[in-house]
C-alpha cells in the first residue's frame, strides 16, 4: 500500500529527513520525502505492517530534535512503485508557513567529542552540529542560514566548511559549526576590568571554587553562576539579584548526581533528560546544599547542562546554581556590554563570547505530579514551537493576543498553529515592556503574520492592555477584549482541541470580571465560542485593590471580619482598615481563590507577607505536604452552596470560622493545612456536580495559577475522576498566566470570524 503523509513542525534544518530516510529503511518502506513549504512530504509504499510501523515511528520521539506538531495521512492513494527510498529536492509549497526551531541541547554524538582527546573540537566550547546548537536566540531572519544568524561574524575554516558541505556528515549544513580554529572564543573578564582568553575557563573555575559569583553567557542570556554549598555566597547571591526569597535553581552534571540531592520520579528523569533540559521540580533530599538555596520551599529546581560550556564548568566545580542574570524583576541580561557594565562587589567577573544574542529567554521550568506534567514557564527548548489548533477554521485567520500583565507570553496564530512567545514575566518596569514590544516586531517579521486583529484581557490597567488598543488604533485592525479566566479555560481547549462545551474550574489570584468585580474562584460553562458563569466563590471585599495583593495579613482581615469573626482579628491597624472598609475607601470585591489562600496562610500564621508572588500559598501547601501522604484522607472543614441569579454562590465563611477553631484547639498545623486543600478539592468536585446536572456536562477542565499546587492538583483531580468526570488541563502551556495568550488567541479565532 502507499500513503501520503504531511507533518507540520520543527522538521526542517534538524536532520529530519535523514531521519525518515532511516526509518523507512528499517520498515523496508520505499518512496521520497521532501521538505515543501513549512511541512515535510512523505510518500511511502510497503506492507500494510509496515507502513504502520512506519507511521507510529514518525509520531513518535525520534533519534533528532525534531518536534512534529501535526501530521496528517491520507490512505486513499493510488499504490506506486519504487526502486528504494530517496531524499528528494525541496519546493517551496502553497501552506507560507514559518516554523522556528527552539535553541538545541548539546547532543550526545557532540558531547562526547568534547571529552575526545584526539578529536579536532576537544574541549571546544561552541560544539554543536545539525542536531544541537542555538537557534532561535541567534536568528536575524528566516530561512535559516548561517548568513541569517549572528553566526555570520565568525567565517568558517576550511575544515569546517568541508564538514559543512559534506552530505554524508552530521554537520552538514550544520549553521553554527565552528571550531577552536574559527568559532567564538570564550573571555574572561575580572574585576580589574582586563579581558583575557587563554586563561577563561580556568579563571572562572577558579573563582566558582573558592566562593566567588560568576556571569556566564550562555545560549538566551547570562547566568549568574556559584556554589550551592556555602551560605555566605548565596546570600550574597541573593542581594546581588535583589532577591529576598525565591528559590534558585541548581545545575547537576548528570542525572545520577541529581538523585544524590533529589528524589526522582521515573517521569521526572525523563523530564530532566529530555532534549529541552528544562528545570525540573523536584522534592529535595537533606543534602549538603545550603538552605539560603531554596528558602522554605520542599521542591529544589534542578536541570542538566545543555551548553558544551555548561559541561566543561561543572567537570570541574560540581553542582552550581545557575540562575537568570537579572536585577530584580527586569529581564534577562543579554548583551555584553550590559553585562560588563555592571560593577558590584560580589561579582568576581564575567566569562563571555563575541557571539551576539539576538533575543532573551530564560530557562524552561516543569514538574511532574501524580495526575500529570505541567509547564511552569515556557521558554528555552519549547519556544517557539507552534501548539495545533485543529480545524478551527475554513478561513485561516491571523491574529496577535497581547497575553496577561504577569507571566507574560504574547501569541501570533496563522493558518492552524498558535505560536506562543518564550516567557517575557512581569510587565512592571519599562525595561520589560521594551522587550516584550521588540519581541512582537520581531516574531510579526519572522513568521510573515500580519495580524487582522488582536486580542487583550478586560483589565483596563493591564500594560497589554493599553498596548492592544494603540496596536489596534496604528493598524487599523480589529480589537477584542476577552475576560481572563474564560482565557485560561480557552488555552486547555486550544491545547487538547476540545471544541464541545466543558466546566472550566479557573482558580488564580487576580482577572478583571465582566461585571468589574475581581474574579479567581470561577466555574464557567465553555466552549470556544465564549463563556457562562455558572458558579464562583462568594465576593469578599478587599482594601488597596492589586497594590494589596502581596499582604495576606490584611487579606486575612477582610474574610476573618467576612466570616463575622471580626473578634479574632489582632492586628493593631485593624481599626484603620474597618474605618476605610465601611467607607469603601480603595475597596473591591473579589471572589479570588488565591487570596483565600492567602487568608488561610495568614491566619495559621504560616506568612503574612508575600515578597514574590504565590509565596503566602506555597508555604500553605508545604505545610499540608508534612501531613504525609500515608496518612488518612482528609476531612473536609464546612462551605456552604447557595443559589443566587442562576448561579451557585460558594460561601467559605464556615471554612474560615473552622481554621480558627482549628488552630485554637491545638490542632497540628499539617493536618488543618492538609485539610484545607482536602475543602477546596471536595467544594470543587461538588460544584462540578451540581453544574453537571445543570449544564449536562461530563467533561471538566482545570486551569489558573492556583493548580500549580501539586496537592491542590492531584486531589481535585482525584475527586473528578471518582464521580466519573473526565478531566483535562494545561500541559503544553503553563496553567498560570504564561499561557493565557494561547486562550486569548484560541477564542479570538472564533470572535474574528464572527462565530460568537
Amino acid at each position: 500500500m502507499t500513503v501520503d503523509v504531511k507533518i507540520w513542525g520543527i522538521v526542517q534544518g534538524v536532520g529530519f529527513r535523514p531521519f525518515v530516510s532511516r526509518l523507512a529503511a528499517v520498515n523496508g518502506i520505499t518512496g521520497w520525502v521532501a521538505n515543501e513549504g513549512g511541512h515535510v512530504h512523505i510518500v511511502a509504499t510497503g506492507t500494510r505492517d509496515a507502513i504502520v510501523r512506519f507511521l507510529a515511528g514518525l509520531a513518535g520521539e525520534n533519534d533528532g530534535p525534531a518536534a512534529v506538531v501535526h501530521m496528517e495521512t491520507n490512505y486513499a492513494v493510488e499504490p506506486q512503485t519504487f526502486d528504494c527510498f530517496t531524499i528528494i529536492e525541496s519546493s517551496k509549497g502553497k501552506d507560507d508557513l514559518v516554523f522556528l526551531a527552539p535553541d538545541l541541547a548539546i547532543c550526545p554524538e557532540c558531547e562526547r567529542e568534547l571529552f575526545t582527546a584526539t578529536d579536532r573540537r576537544y574541549l571546544h566550547p561552541f560544539i554543536s552540529c545539525m542536531q544541537c546548537g542555538p537557534r532561535y536566540s541567534i536568528l536575524e531572519q528566516v530561512p535559516y542560514d548561517r548568513d541569517n544568524t549572528t553566526m555570520v561574524d565568525f567565517k568558517m575554516c576550511s575544515f569546517c566548511a568541508g564538514q559543512y558541505g559534506d552530505f554524508g556528515d552530521r554537520r552538514y549544513h550544520a549553521e553554527t559549526i565552528s571550531c577552536h580554529d574559527c568559532g567564538p572564543q570564550l573571555l574572561w573578564t575580572g574585576l580589574g576590568g582586563q579581558t583575557e582568553r587563554f586563561v577563561a575557563l580556568a579563571a572562572a573555575v577558579k573563582a566558582l571554587n573558592t566562593g566567588k559569583i560568576v556571569a556566564v553567557k550562555g545560549i538566551g542570556g547570562y547566568h549568574l553562576a556559584c556554589t550551592p554549598f556555602c551560605t555566605e555566597t548565596v546570600d550574597n547571591l541573593r542581594e546581588l539579584k535583589g532577591r529576598e526569597a525565591k528559590p534558585f535553581a541548581v545545575m547537576f552534571r548528570n542525572l545520577a548526581e541529581v538523585k544524590k540531592f533529589c528524589q526522582v520520579s521515573v517521569k521526572a528523569a525523563q523530564l530532566l533528560t529530555a532534549r529541552e533540559k528544562p528545570i525540573v521540580l523536584l522534592p529535595r533530599k537533606s543534602s549538603a546544599i545550603v538552605a539560603s538555596v531554596y528558602k522554605l520551599s520542599r521542591y529544589l529546581g534542578a536541570f542538566l547542562p545543555y551548553t558544551p560550556l555548561h559541561h566543561l564548568l561543572l567537570r570541574e566545580t560540581g553542582p552550581l546554581i545557575m540562575t537568570s542574570a537579572n536585577i530584580s524583576d527586569q529581564p534577562i541580561i543579554k548583551d555584553d556590554a550590559v553585562m560588563l557594565g555592571i560593577k558590584h562587589h560580589h561579582l568576581a567577573g564575567v566569562l563571555f563570547n563575541r557571539r551576539q544574542i539576538r533575543i532573551g529567554i530564560d530557562d524552561s521550568v516543569v514538574r511532574s505530579t501524580g495526575s500529570g506534567e505541567q509547564v511552569i514557564r515556557r521558554a528555552r527548548g519549547y519556544a517557539p514551537v507552534p501548539v495545533y489548533l485543529g480545524p478551527v477554521s475554513d478561513r485561516p485567520v491571523m491574529l496577535l493576543a497581547a497575553g496577561g500583565q504577569l507571566k507574560n507570553t504574547f501569541c501570533l496564530t496563522k493558518q492552524n498553529f498558535a505560536y506562543l512567545s518564550q516567557h517575557i514575566g512581569e510587565l512592571d518596569n519599562v525595561e520589560a515592556i521594551a522587550v516584550y514590544q521588540h519581541n512582537i516586531e520581531r516574531m510579526t517579521s519572522l513568521l510573515r503574520i500580519q495580524p487582522e486583529a488582536v486580542c487583550c484581557d478586560l483589565h483596563p490597567d493591564y500594560t497589554t492592555t493599553k498596548f492592544a488598543l494603540r496596536y489596534a488604533q496604528a493598524k487599523g485592525v480589529q480589537l477584542f477584549r476577552l475576560q481572563h479566566h474564560f482565557a485560561h479555560i480557552a488555552a486547555v481547549l486550544a491545547e487538547k482541541q476540545i471544541f464541545e462545551p466543558v466546566i472550566g474550574v479557573a482558580f488564580d489570584g487576580t482577572g478583571y470580571g465582566t461585571d468589574g468585580k475581581i474574579w479567581g474562584g470561577e466555574f464557567l460553562l465553555c466552549t470556544p465560542q465564549g463563556f457562562e458563569r455558572g458558579a464562583h466563590l462568594q465576593y469578599v471585599p478587599m482594601l488597596g485593590g492589586d497594590a494589596a495583593i502581596k499582604e495576606a495579613w490584611k487579606t486575612a482581615c477582610m474574610y476573618l471580619d467576612h466570616a463575622g469573626l471580626e473578634a479574632a482579628i489582632e492586628e493593631e491597624k485593624w481599626p484603620l482598615l474597618k474605618a476605610a472598609l465601611l467607607a469603601g475607601v480603595n475597596t473591591i470585591s473579589s471572589s479570588s481563590m488565591g487570596r483565600f489562600f492567602d487568608a488561610a496562610s495568614a491566619i495559621l500564621g504560616l506568612q503574612r507577607v508575600a515578597t514574590y508572588e504565590g509565596e503566602c500559598a506555597i508555604q500553605l501547601e508545604n505545610k499540608a505536604a508534612e501531613y504525609g501522604a500515608d496518612r488518612p484522607r482528609g476531612k473536609p472543614y464546612r462551605y456552604q452552596l447557595q443559589a443566587q441569579d442562576g448561579k451557585i454562590i460558594v460561601d467559605v465563611g464556615p471554612c474560615i470560622c473552622d481554621l480558627v477553631t482549628a488552630k485554637t484547639a491545638m490542632v497540628p498545623l499539617p493536618v488543618i493545612a492538609y485539610n484545607f486543600h482536602y475543602t477546596v478539592a471536595d467544594l470543587t468536585a461538588n460544584v462540578c456536580e451540581l453544574l453537571r446536572e445543570k449544564y449536562r456536562v461530563n467533561r471538566v477542565v482545570l486551569s489558573g495559577g492556583v493548580f500549580q499546587n501539586a496537592i491542590l492538583f492531584d486531589l481535585t483531580v482525584d475527586m473528578l475522576q471518582r464521580r466519573n468526570f473526565t478531566v483535562a488541563f494545561n500541559s503544553v502551556v503553563p496553567p498560570n498566566d504564561g499561557g493565557v495568550s494561547l486562550g486569548q488567541a484560541f477564542a479570538g479565532t472564533y470572535l474574528l470570524r464572527g462565530e460568537i
